[in-house]
């Protein structure tokens, strides 16, 4: 099984909600340059609230994988929401998406959608990222992003 641990739960909620208030008490900043006639200096700080804004849409794009939980077998894994199950067989991913600086593992199906998003340091991904190495491994038309 493959899940978040508590702690790492509440540190990606707190992230979520943290940073639409990062973002805007950046834009507060950026118009307050732009009184004092500092443009240069509110140009800079405007892009950056512009791009903790972006972080924030993929923040909460995401947040509904922060408490899910996968089981898996040989033949098929389910991802368990609170709201729900979602069955897959491995066949049904699509291309499989890792990154060393986030330090995640992203599950695409055939429509690019994502399945399943994991972190490096969840309980159980060494097990899970080993079994969808060797599914891809298996499949003769992968695109896995290792």
């Amino acid at each position: 099984m493959v899940y978040n641990p508590k702690w790492m739960q509440a540190l990606f909620y707190s992230v979520i909600v943290g940073l639409p208030f990062t973002a805007c008490y950046f834009f507060y900043l950026a118009i307050d340059l732009c009184f004092k006639f500092a443009f240069p200096n509110a140009a800079v700080v405007a892009l950056v609230a512009l791009l903790i804004s972006y972080l924030s849409y993929q923040a909460f794009t995401l947040a509904k994988f922060v408490d899910a939980r996968v089981e898996f077998n040989e033949h098929e894994f389910k991802v368990i929401f609170r709201n729900g199950v979602s069955y897959y067989k491995w066949t049904d991913i699509a291309k499989a998406k890792s990154s060393m600086n986030a330090q995640y593992l992203r599950l695409l199906d055939s429509t690019g959608e994502t399945i399943y998003i994991v972190d490096y340091m969840s309980s159980g991904y060494s097990d899970f990222a080993e079994k969808v190495n060797k599914a891809f491994a298996n499949s003769k038309n992968s695109k896995f992003g290792f």
